[in-house]
């Protein structure tokens, strides 16, 4: 998974603050919640311990959804939500994720694709 065309960024925003901009490694799987060894680690108490996890496919990116709900929002899919354990293909573009079921705002931007991260913070 070389070409720019599936590369993936990710920006994690946490209740008000905006936690960074992480470049998704081609070849392995990123994982996201509290436990301490995720590859984004999220050390909130209301936030579990596997909130969910990127998976990199042929075709660009995979989102599964751990424990709690998932939330997609972009031009392929609109405004759905997915139940636990659910996975989802993300397309190229921007995709904005959240978890409803959470006491706080937990929400990853997802820009993949050539071209489509600019704009976003480094």
């Amino acid at each position: 998974m070389t070409e720019p065309m599936y590369d993936g960024r990710v920006i994690l925003k946490v209740d008000t603050d905006i936690r960074g901009t992480w470049a998704l490694p081609g070849w392995e799987k990123v994982s996201v919640g509290r436990i301490a060894n995720a590859g984004l680690h999220i050390p909130h108490s209301w936030v579990p311990s596997r909130l969910c996890r990127f998976i990199p496919y042929e075709m660009g990116w995979l989102v599964q959804a751990g424990r709690a709900r998932l939330r997609v929002q972009n031009k392929h899919l609109g405004d759905h939500v997915f139940e636990a354990r659910t996975i989802v293909a993300l397309q190229p573009g921007r995709s904005t994720v959240t978890f409803p079921e959470l006491d706080y705002l937990c929400q990853l931007g997802v820009v993949i694709g050539a071209g489509e991260a600019e704009g976003l913070p480094n």
